[in-house]
């Protein structure tokens, strides 16, 4: 019963600390984390002395008792809500305020109430309490003589290195601790067990399994997540030839296989299997944050350490501005974008595209660009004004260089040219049309499409290629524009 009590506190203990080294503002040369750090090891140091049933367990208990009223009394966050909070995005739940209350207030009542109830209890009972321990034992050097204090602080300082491996998300460190930090386990586990047998190559092998699985998607992933924990468990399975400890294999199966190979890499696997990772990069500023792909359409989204953000239907992402640290991305898609808050995760507009609209149109610019053979850095924009109130509702900036590339530079001109038609039904031309590292000609036409005599949108074409565009190719596309928009409006 003491082994099992012991093996659950160490257990919400080493949750307690990825928890505190894993916030954002946890740094190492933050005292704030150092303070939350010593309040962490005191509590260990309590939990191996009330575990031997120490008298002197009152010194690690005061030690305790006194760092969390001097972190309580400075206002120090000692990182129990980032604990609970943790659990729901994990869990793939919706955050539940009673249900992160309650989570709080049992983890905090087992970490303080729990080992003074423990302590009374072993001294009002004759014959529990043992005096072995040395001062310098119970201001913390047990954690370094005792046997299974010392392999628990091994295992903690392994798990800990593995969990800044994958908040940095650095591919070649996320490789590394991802085959290191579940061989270096086992190996402890094995030695402090006195296991003999043990294949460390399968491991390995399964690790790098694991790594690779995140560049795919589907059931490819399934069948490679499944040959890589099956490996895991046939090796935790000496566990239980050797030492019949079946839930000993069990744990550290979970442990070697998941919890340590899920840190290493920094991101939760087991979550978006129909989107796969895009190479090994993240975000700039956000490396928590990285993109996936769609294989089937091609189009990337978002996602997070823990799971899907953006649905993968865009052609890509850019900061809105320079400062990254305000984290709005465009989210572009067909020649226009959608804001996306990172920090908030909201969407919002800056303009007043219709994204219906812009996105039919596109298609029907795309065919165009394919008849009227288009060839590289030759161009066509339209714009789609909504008469009543001057909005602009589509605007499409488009060019064929092998396949269709949208503009999305608002700064510059696309068609560096003031000769464009504002007269409904007129057609303008310039023969000279210049770009950086090419001379095109341009010609714009304009059309308003109406319903039952009644201008609803003005249509603005301009086409931009080597040869002087016909008057014929700039109509039918305002044509087939129009006729779709008589589809869809409403009749008076």
């Amino acid at each position: 019963m003491r082994k099992t009590l012991l093996g659950i506190d160490l257990a919400i203990c080493s949750l307690w600390t990825i928890a505190a080294l894993g916030s954002r503002i946890a740094w190492v040369a933050t005292p704030a984390t150092w303070i939350v750090m010593l309040l962490i090891m005191s509590r260990l140091l309590l939990s191996f002395t009330l575990y031997h049933r120490e008298k002197k367990s009152w010194i690690p208990g005061l030690l305790f008792m006194g760092l969390t009223a001097f972190a309580i009394s400075v206002g120090l966050d000692i990182k129990l809500n980032g604990l609970a909070s943790k659990a729901f995005p994990l869990l793939n739940l919706d955050f539940n305020r009673w249900w992160y209350v309650g989570l709080t207030l049992a983890v905090a009542t087992w970490l303080w109430v729990v080992p003074l109830v423990v302590f009374l209890v072993n001294i009002f009972r004759k014959g529990c309490l043992t005096d072995t321990l040395t001062w310098k034992d119970a201001f913390g050097k047990l954690l370094w003589t005792d046997k299974t204090a010392r392999t628990y602080c091994s295992l903690l300082l392994i798990t800990t290195g593995t969990l800044y491996a994958g908040l940095a998300m650095n591919a070649r460190i996320c490789l590394f601790a991802s085959v290191v930090a579940p061989t270096l386990s086992f190996h402890l586990l094995k030695r402090y067990y006195g296991l003999e047998k043990g294949k460390v190559w399968v491991l390995v092998i399964s690790m790098l399994i694991f790594f690779f699985a995140q560049t795919h998607a589907g059931l490819l992933r399934m069948a490679m997540l499944g040959i890589s924990f099956s490996m895991v468990i046939y090796v935790c399975s000496s566990f239980y030839q050797d030492k019949k400890k079946m839930l000993l294999s069990v744990m550290s199966a979970i442990y070697v296989g998941i919890m340590l190979p899920s840190l290493a890499i920094g991101n939760n696997q087991y979550t978006c299997f129909n989107v796969e990772r895009t190479g090994y990069y993240t975000l700039d500023t956000y490396p928590g944050i990285f993109s996936i792909e769609d294989k089937k359409t091609g189009k990337i989204g978002l996602r997070s350490r823990y799971g899907l953000l953006v649905k993968p239907e865009y052609d890509a992402f850019v900061y809105h501005t320079s400062r990254h640290w305000f984290g709005e991305l465009e989210l572009r898609k067909n020649g226009y974008y959608t804001l996306y808050d990172i920090c908030n995760n909201e969407y919002r507009k800056d303009n007043h595209i219709s994204h219906q609209l812009q996105d039919s149109i596109c298609q029907i610019v795309e065919e165009h660009l394919s008849e009227y053979d288009y060839q590289p850095d030759e161009r066509l924009e339209v714009r789609l004004i909504e008469a009543k109130n001057s909005q602009v509702r589509a605007h499409i900036k488009a060019l064929k260089n092998g396949s269709i590339i949208y503009d999305y530079d608002d700064k510059e001109a696309f068609i560096p040219t003031d000769s464009i038609s504002y007269t409904p039904g007129t057609i303008v031309c310039d023969s000279f049309v210049r770009l950086e590292w090419c001379m095109l000609k341009s010609l714009s036409y304009t059309h308003d499409a109406t319903t039952n005599d009644s201008a609803v949108y003005n249509i603005y074409v301009t086409l931009a290629r080597e040869n002087m565009p016909k008057p014929k190719e700039a109509e039918t596309l305002v044509k087939k524009i129009s006729r779709f928009l008589r589809c869809i409006l409403p009749k008076n």
